[in-house]
């Protein structure tokens, strides 16, 4: 359960990622803001690490509630997190337990640090130019790591982040290598359904 602890707080962190400089950062801050006042919303993400291809589906409820899902592919076998303020529970498949204190109140102040407060993040943003995803038209914002003299820190990731022009939200964010948008080790689907509603699992401890 910690390395599946460790998988969420990435997945927390790298697609609300933010800078705080230019006019471009304040529009990407402006769309998270928007995301968050939204209240809940959906997060469906594929990451790649040492584990190999990891799919996550993650609930928020803000400003403490979270129920993810995640399976990779060396243990396709689902497994579960439900934190509802300072409680969590898992499943692995063998029914819902009740998780350690100290395994709650991290992942609460995780959730409330890169989802609840805007995040801060030193990304330098080119503003949105105009896009397609989907056959739908959006907003394309492009993140790097900038160096000391203000030029792109070669090899490190570059984050694209689209936005639906017309709600202003974040729809898709990708991490991947410089140079190859069309291999990202990181992408996230974020919706935003109005039906979503996390209460305590029933337990078998």
């Amino acid at each position: 359960m910690r390395r599946l602890l460790a998988l969420t707080l990435v997945a927390l962190s790298l697609p609300l990622a933010t800078a705080h400089a230019a006019t471009c950062n304040e529009e990407v801050d402006a769309a998270f803001a928007k995301q968050r006042e939204a209240g809940s919303f959906r997060m469906v993400s594929n990451l790649i690490n040492e584990r190999g291809l990891v799919q996550m589906t993650v609930d928020y409820v803000l400003p403490n509630k979270l129920h993810q899902t995640a399976k990779s592919l060396t243990d396709p076998k689902p497994s579960e997190i439900i934190l509802i303020g300072n409680q969590a529970w898992s499943n692995n498949g063998e029914g819902w337990k009740v998780m350690p204190d100290d395994f709650a109140e991290e992942l609460h102040e995780q959730m409330r640090q890169t989802v609840v407060d805007p995040p801060k993040d030193p990304l330098s943003y080119k503003c949105g130019v105009d896009a397609e995803l989907d056959g739908r038209p959006m907003k394309l914002y492009v993140g790097t790591e900038p160096e000391k003299n203000g030029n792109h820190a070669e090899g490190l990731p570059v984050r694209r982040l689209y936005v639906d022009p017309e709600t202003g939200r974040p729809v898709r964010n990708e991490v991947a290598p410089v140079g190859k948008p069309e291999r990202p080790f990181f992408t996230a689907k974020y919706t935003y359904p109005d039906s979503i509603k996390i209460e305590p699992p029933a337990t078998s401890n």
